[in-house]
């Protein structure tokens, strides 16, 4: 049995491609189901929460316009620092954690927008009283951010010129079941 699908079996509400894209890497290296009480990866993955509380979610897939997004505190926090690191070199627990490969990730997604002008795929939100945290794709929504900010500056300005930047980016959102 494939990965997706055994993950599938316990948590059934989540589209595959949120499995594929968050889970099943990690469910292929840490073995899957995850214990519990969750430890190790597991922890900081799923975000402390069991999978009880991951089968109550509702998935869907919208489109925003990512600097519309209402992030929680944390997340906030998070993102503005991944910024300031890749805009200034202000150097952050992120920058300390994901070290050379920083660099490399953000220049790979910097450039996708520029050739193809979306993201390659949607970022993963879970959304609690209106506010979002981001689960999956902090990098993807960092480089959007970012290439928002530079498309038009003249540095780009040369062939192959960068193509128009979508506004309409698709985004999976978990919610609670009311």
């Amino acid at each position: 049995m494939r990965i997706i699908e055994q993950v599938s079996e316990d948590l059934p509400n989540f589209p595959d491609d949120v499995i594929d894209q968050w889970i099943g890497y990690y469910a292929e290296s840490e073995g899957w189901p995850p214990p519990s009480p969750l430890e190790g990866r597991w922890k900081g993955l799923l975000a402390n929460k069991d999978l009880e509380y991951w089968t109550s979610l509702k998935w869907s897939k919208e489109i925003i316009y990512p600097p519309s997004l209402v992030l929680t505190t944390q997340c906030n926090r998070r993102i503005q620092e991944m910024i300031s690191f890749h805009a200034a070199g202000v150097p952050c627990a992120y920058s300390e954690f994901m070290g050379e490969e920083a660099g490399p990730r953000i220049a790979r997604l910097l450039q996708y927008l520029r050739e193809i002008g979306n993201l390659p795929c949607a970022p993963i939100l879970v959304e609690k009283d209106g506010e979002h945290e981001i689960i999956d794709g902090n990098h993807r929504v960092v480089a959007y951010l970012l290439w928002e900010q530079w498309k038009d500056k003249e540095i780009f300005q040369k062939e192959p010129f960068p193509v128009t930047l979508s506004r309409e980016i698709e985004f999976w959102i978990g919610r609670e079941s009311v």
